[in-house]
């Protein structure tokens, strides 16, 4: 899973993200929309590659304050 560049988790009444995300350092695409959401763990901010973080449509009340280190 380490090569993993795109991943979808849409529309699975999904809680929670796992902490284990940061291993997935080619992630370049994570799609966690339609969840259920309500915040995003810090590690995801490890994600250095990440381009695109999809989390609409889910109730998400604050995000890690670390977010900002997302490259754009």
């Amino acid at each position: 899973l380490k090569n993993l560049k795109h991943l979808r988790a849409s529309n699975i009444n999904l809680k929670e993200v796992p902490e284990w995300i940061e291993e997935l350092t080619s992630l370049e695409v994570l799609s966690i929309t339609y969840n259920k959401l309500i915040s995003l763990p810090s590690s995801i901010t490890q994600l250095s590659k990440l381009r695109e973080l999809r989390v609409s449509s889910n109730n998400l009340l604050m995000l890690p304050d670390s977010i900002g280190r997302l490259n754009s």
